[in-house]
């Protein structure tokens, strides 16, 4: 090879032998890394330099390009020649092997010799980036070792590093030392440089674990010493302690770069110390003395952040019980969970004076679930659970049934306990679960497509922002059963329900399912992991031609499970027309979604919740009104903000059809922030504001509708239903 390989006929080198009594390779390799760490500092000269050196060479390529274009047009012949030349070194560059396939060792070996100098010219690009890839692989190969070795020894790392790649150099021959060398102070040295910074970053991870581990522990002594002090009746002395610990977390904040969630936190366990030992203290004494119905109106202020007027004229001969002291707490979440445990402590007190304890118990559960304010969620609120819906009529074994789905509909409160509650009846769990791993015994289409609207409805919180879903307390497996229900239905209509429930649950002969995958792909394995990866593979390496250019990323991870049933059911080639069509009828154009620099910072041309699904031209000026004025609000006087030029949005992951939120993202892919929260805009907010409803309504509609007929279509061609898997 010119200038680089001379030909010695194949040789084969051990990449772990370090050559005794030399240290050649151990100084070749100090000054690589002293040359990249160099490299490091002079980035901004060096890239400066390398742009100039880049439009200089694209001059003389340029330059070169006319003159042999002049040339190749006198001389056909020569060009053809040449052109079989070229082809011929870069072929026998390309299939020339790098490795002994019995010991994975380097071959460092000289297939050029016998070339002409055009030939020798197109491989020797080829060769050398091929050794130059496998001595970087066998580089940052030992280099994972030696860092496996020195997690938290950053010296170690450096002396073990060194001789580890002085003797990696010291078994390449001299012939091709240049490229190794190359590869040494271009890759592998930048390489070695991250490692070491892990190392040093792991280090001061944790010290500064240890410190705030410390002030944890400084923290939970003061709050403990505020109980007490709150419990013995010395107010003051309490407050005078809490609010000095309040300011000590502030200043600890800034002094040592405390993030903002452990000041929150450390602040609500303060103000729960004080504050909440206060509330509890008195309502204990309030409920002792039979005065509930001062309890009761301390949580309703709680709740709301003040007392109504008929909870002040309830309190007021009660020293220090006024809004001031409910909005001392200035979280509420905090606020909610010390209402809980003062509901929980007059449910206590209420159960210990009345006959019917447990009727009451199950009242205030059953008030608690409706509300959202249900913290516990154990085996005995989940059989509780199973009680209050028996009570209205639906059985631990009726759950798919019409009957229980109409009891629901008509039941608000019933409703509620599904929608805001934290925890499933133990019967649902387990009927979800069931039909999940198989074990369940459901009988028909229409009981599945029941159990499917329990599963939408009860995994979904609403909150004020929109729909959040949540496990609850099914396991995840289960839940993302559930997840993957929906989004074949959608995909294939309801009334293959059936089949999808079979084809998902893992009662399903999965050898079958994994057979019909393989066969159709020409995969040479069934495992069932490794059949997933390959059609995931097949998605990501085929992305243009499924899905178009800019897709989004989880949008592959998603159709997997669509594109997994398609190749199970139908042959290759209508597989992938299902797949493209279910992408089509889920995924909408759009001119105005990005994805934020925090998730790969790029935009897409497709998205499932793009506003242009749910709004039509005019509609979606108003949009662009109420995004750019918000855009503007939020940026210094003057600032023109345009939709889709400037500003963009992005759909979080708490968006769903019933309502979908969207962030604002500038050009450069960052959050807009205002008032120290990110901007966002909800389509009920849209809605609302111009009486969008039922268009919104109507192209949600629309959206599963061309779903349905996406799959009609494919059934039409040719696959029909005896072509689904049974």
């Amino acid at each position: 090879m010119a200038g680089v390989i001379r030909s010695k006929g194949p040789q084969v080198f051990s990449a772990n032998v370090r050559r005794a009594n030399t240290d050649s390779g151990s100084d070749e390799v100090t000054g690589a890394l002293q040359r990249a760490a160099q490299r490091v500092n002079d980035a901004s000269y060096q890239a400066s330099q390398r742009i100039h050196e880049a439009n200089t060479r694209a001059r003389n390529i340029r330059d070169d390009a006319e003159f042999a274009a002049r040339k190749e047009k006198d001389s056909a012949d020569f060009n053809r020649q040449k052109i079989e030349q070229e082809e011929l070194g870069r072929n026998t560059a390309m299939h020339m092997p790098i490795r002994d396939e019995a010991t994975n060792k380097i071959i460092y070996q000289d297939v050029t010799s016998a070339m002409s100098y055009v030939a020798r010219n197109a491989a020797r690009p080829i060769i050398e980036k091929k050794y130059a890839i496998a001595f970087g692989n066998d580089a940052n190969r030992v280099l994972g070792e030696v860092r496996a070795k020195y997690t938290d020894d950053v010296e170690g790392f450096d002396a073990a590093a060194e001789v580890a790649l002085a003797g990696l150099l010291d078994a390449v021959p001299e012939d091709f030392r240049e490229v190794a060398l190359s590869t040494l102070e271009s890759n592998t040295a930048d390489v070695a440089i991250q490692h070491r910074n892990a190392i040093q970053i792991k280090q001061a991870a944790k010290e500064q674990a240890a410190a705030i581990e410390d002030l944890q522990i400084h923290y939970a002594d003061q709050n403990n010493t505020v109980e007490a002090l709150v419990l013995s009746g010395d107010i003051a002395g309490a407050q005078a302690l809490h609010d000095a610990t309040i300011a000590t977390i502030q200043a600890d904040g800034v002094e040592q770069g405390l993030t903002d969630q452990f000041i929150k936190d450390a602040t609500d366990k303060a103000n729960n110390a004080y504050y909440g030992t206060m509330f509890r203290n008195t309502a204990d004494v309030l409920l002792a003395t039979g005065e509930e119905n001062k309890v009761m109106a301390i949580e309703r202020a709680l709740i709301a952040g003040s007392f109504n007027e008929q909870g002040k004229e309830i309190v007021a001969d009660l020293l220090g019980m006024n809004d001031d002291a409910i909005q001392s707490i200035d979280n509420p979440a905090l606020r909610k969970q010390i209402a809980n445990e003062l509901s929980a402590l007059r449910g206590r007190y209420a159960a210990g004076i009345t006959a019917n304890a447990k009727a009451v118990e199950m009242k205030t559960f059953g008030e608690n679930l409706a509300a959202g304010l249900n913290v516990l969620s154990g085996k005995k609120e989940a059989d509780m659970a199973d009680e209050l819906f028996a009570n209205v009529g639906i059985g631990s074994t009726s759950w798919g049934s019409n009957q229980a789905r109409g009891i629901l509909e008509s039941n608000p409160t019933a409703m509620r306990w599904l929608t805001a509650g934290n925890i499933l009846p133990a019967s649902l769990k387990a009927t979800f679960e069931g039909v999940a791993d198989g074990s369940a015994s459901i009988s028909t289409d229409e009981e599945l497509q029941n159990l499917l609207y329990l599963a939408n409805v009860s995994l979904s919180r609403v909150g004020p922002r929109g729909e959040k879903i949540s496990t609850k307390n099914l396991s995840k497996n289960a839940a993302m059963f559930w997840s993957n229900i929906s989004t074949f239905v959608n995909s294939y209509g309801s009334d293959k329900i059936g089949q999808g429930v079979q084809f998902l649950s893992n009662d399903f002969d999965m050898g079958q399912r994994n057979s019909s995958i393989a066969q159709n792909l020409k995969l040479d394995t069934v495992e069932p992991t490794k059949v997933r990866r390959s059609v995931q593979a097949r998605l990501f390496d085929n992305a243009d031609n499924f899905f178009g250019e800019n897709v989004p990323r989880d949008a592959i991870q998603r159709m997997t499970n669509i594109a997994m049933t398609a190749y199970a059911t139908f042959d290759e080639n209508t597989a992938e027309d299902v797949i493209k069509n279910s992408y089509a009828a889920i995924y909408s154009d759009t001119e105005v979604v990005r994805i934020p620099n925090a998730m790969g910072g790029y935009k897409v041309d497709k998205h499932e919740f793009a506003p242009e699904a749910f709004y039509n031209d005019e509609q979606m000026d108003k949009v662009a009104f109420h995004v750019e004025g918000m855009m503007s609000g939020a940026m210094p006087a003057g600032y023109n903000a345009k939709l889709g030029d400037n500003v963009f949005l992005y759909p979080t992951r708490t968006s769903t059809n019933t309502e979908v939120t969207w962030q604002l993202i500038d050009r450069e892919g960052q959050p807009v922030i205002r008032n120290n929260r990110p901007l966002t805009i909800t389509s009920t907010q849209l809605n609302n504001q111009n009486n969008f409803t039922s268009d919104f309504d109507a192209a949600v509609a629309e959206k599963v509708r061309k779903a349905q007929e996406a799959r009609m279509n494919m059934l039409e061609s040719g696959a029909t239903d005896d072509a689904m898997v049974p």
